[in-house]
């Protein structure tokens, strides 16, 4: 019985020392893991806070964007609204021209007429004036001629007539 006790204490030692070698590995295995996962989040870790700052970096140059293309954008803004005032002012001065080569056609075309008709009472006057030199026996050769050698009395005569 002594013996078996021996022998029974002899299995508990030798599965205790097993035991304790199986969790000696096992703490062992269980620190390489911890030391393995620890590198991994320590690699993750900077992994994100490299695309973090990569993110935060495009957000920032994207903002730099956005705010050069609003400038941009109120300028040329500005320039349209500068080119459409302009548009308006031509187009006003071109309506303002029209109306003014209107006006002076029909002025042209009153003086025209003035003219025709000026021209009309000088031959009528010349032909008169024929008609009486020819009854006092006066014979002239060209009585327009000498009409023309006196402008100033023939537009005395029409300012006069109108």
């Amino acid at each position: 019985q002594q013996q078996q006790q021996q022998q029974s204490q002899l299995d508990t030692e030798a599965v205790v020392e097993e035991l304790q070698e199986r969790a000696k590995r096992a703490e062992a295995l269980l620190a390489a893991r911890e030391a393995h996962f620890e590198g991994l989040e320590r690699t993750l870790r900077a992994q994100l806070q490299e695309q973090q700052a990569v993110a935060d970096m495009q957000r920032q140059q994207d903002q730099e964007r956005v705010d050069t293309l609003e400038q941009q954008l109120g300028r040329l803004r500005a320039e349209i609204g500068g080119l459409t005032n302009a548009a308006c002012t031509t187009h006003q001065q071109l309506l303002a021209s029209r109306q003014s080569a209107s006006e002076l056609e029909t002025e042209l075309a009153m003086e025209s007429a003035r003219r025709t008709s000026a021209e009309d009472r000088c031959m009528t006057l010349a032909a008169r004036l024929e008609q009486v030199l020819g009854e006092e026996g006066t014979t002239r050769t060209d009585p327009h001629a000498e009409l023309q050698a006196r402008p100033q009395q023939t537009e005395q005569q029409q300012q006069q007539q109108q």
